[in-house]
C-alpha cells in the first residue's frame, strides 16, 4: 500500500496530465453541490447515469429495445431540477450495466452478469491465469462502468482476445489432466 501510494503521489506531483484530471473532477464535482451545474465531463456522467437508473426504475421486464435506451434521456433530464447540457439525449448512458438494464431489461442485464460469470468459472490448473481472469474482469468491469464497452470495436477486439486466449487455455489445461490421469 505504501508503494502504491508512493507511485499515485509521484504521478499527481509530476504528470500535468493526471493533475489537471483531479483538478476537472473536483472542479465538476463542486459545480454539481454548490449550483446544481451538470455541464463537465463527470458532472454529465454523474446525470446520465441518474437519468438511467431513473428509467430502470420505470421498469419494464423486457427493457426499451437494443439502441433505445438514449431516445427517453432528455424525458427524463426534464423531470429533473438541473442546470444541463442542451440535448443531454445526443449521449449515452456512459456505462454498460445501465444501458443493459435500460435496453434489455433484467434479464438482459442477468445474461451481461452470467457472461461476465462464465468467464470467471473458467478452471486452470495454473493460478497465474486465474489471476490473469481476474484482472481481465476488473480491468472489463471498470471499462463497463465508464464507457460502452460492447459498442466501440476496440474494447469488443480487447474482450474477444482475452476471453479467446483464457477459454483456449482453460481448454488445454483440461485436456492435459485427462491425458495425465489416464
Amino acid at each position: 500500500i505504501l508503494i502504491l501510494t508512493g507511485i499515485f503521489i509521484s504521478a499527481y506531483n509530476f504528470s500535468p496530465n493526471l493533475h489537471d484530471r483531479f483538478q476537472q473532477v473536483s472542479d465538476d464535482l463542486s459545480m454539481v453541490i454548490n449550483e446544481n451545474t451538470y455541464k463537465g465531463s463527470l458532472s454529465i456522467r454523474m446525470s446520465l447515469w441518474i437519468v438511467g437508473f431513473d428509467e430502470i426504475m420505470d421498469f419494464k421486464p423486457f427493457g426499451s429495445g437494443i439502441g433505445n435506451d438514449t431516445n427517453q434521456i432528455d424525458y427524463y433530464s426534464a423531470k429533473r431540477d438541473w442546470n444541463i447540457v442542451e440535448d443531454l439525449g445526443t449521449y449515452n448512458h456512459h456505462n454498460m450495466f445501465i444501458s443493459y438494464a435500460i435496453q434489455l431489461g433484467p434479464l438482459g442485464l442477468i445474461l451481461f452478469l452470467a457472461i461476465l460469470y462464465n468467464i470467471y468459472s473458467l478452471k486452470f490448473t495454473s493460478k497465474h491465469y486465474k489471476n490473469i481472469t481476474i484482472i481481465f474482469l476488473i480491468t472489463f468491469i471498470m471499462w463497463s462502468l465508464g464507457g460502452a464497452t460492447f459498442h466501440l470495436m476496440k474494447s469488443m477486439v480487447f474482450f474477444t482476445l482475452f476471453v479467446g486466449l483464457l477459454n483456449k487455455i482453460s481448454h488445454t489445461e483440461s485436456e492435459n489432466n485427462l491425458l495425465h490421469n489416464k
